[in-house]
């Protein structure tokens, strides 16, 4: 048992994958914020078009 935790305190390799984890965390977070402001924008120009296109067959 020591051996093996002696073991794990020295290898880098999970410290490694944790910096992956973080990394891919931050990266899913960004995109999230991005679709999230691309959906709301999206919204509201659609409504823009909507009220442009009644105006012009209404005329």
């Amino acid at each position: 048992m020591k051996r093996s935790l002696a073991h794990f305190l020295r290898s880098e390799d999970g410290a490694v994958s944790i910096d992956f984890v973080v990394l891919t965390a931050a990266i899913a977070i960004m995109a999230l914020g991005a679709i999230s402001v691309i959906v709301s924008e999206g919204a509201m120009y659609g409504e823009v078009i909507a009220d442009l296109i009644a105006t012009a067959l209404r005329s």
